[in-house]
């Protein structure tokens, strides 16, 4: 990993070429969380046109198994690939999707071992962050009752 590149700005990278090359069309921008034993590749402006005219006429159902099918056919290669990018041993990979907002997410499990360093800017609030996830759970009632911290 290039050293002036962050992990997520490197894993982010890896999935839009990924995207890029197996959808036709890259996303707009990647957002990328990563927290042991998750990591998180949220994405914008995925929708290529032929899916946007499908999803138009209401036949968002087909589209989505289209991309089911292709996720299913890229899980190993998006475990391969964040190994191989980042050092991240994924042992689960899930994606979803919202056709009519044009995002989609990844959500990959890491392997216990994976050891992922902890990257708040210098000017965050770690605990002020947690809260806020917190109070935004507790609204759709799924309530954390613990949180487990490194920093």
């Amino acid at each position: 990993m290039d050293k002036e590149k962050t992990l997520e700005s490197e894993v982010g990278s890896y999935i839009s070429t990924l995207l890029r090359k197996h959808f036709g069309k890259g996303p707009t921008s990647v957002y990328v969380t990563v927290k042991h034993p998750f990591i998180t590749i949220h994405f914008r402006g995925l929708l290529a046109p032929m899916e946007k005219l499908q999803v138009k006429q209401e036949e968002s159902t087909r589209v989505l198994a289209t991309r089911d099918l292709m996720m299913l056919d890229l899980k190993p290669e998006i475990i391969q690939g964040l190994n191989e990018v980042a050092k991240i041993e994924l042992k689960e990979v899930y994606a979803d999707w919202h056709l009519d907002k044009e995002t989609g997410m990844i959500i990959g499990v890491m392997e216990e071992a994976t050891e992922v360093p902890e990257n708040w800017p210098d000017d965050s609030n770690p605990e002020a962050v947690r809260k806020e996830i917190m109070e935004a759970s507790n609204k759709v009632e799924k309530v954390r009752t613990e949180w487990e911290s490194t920093g």
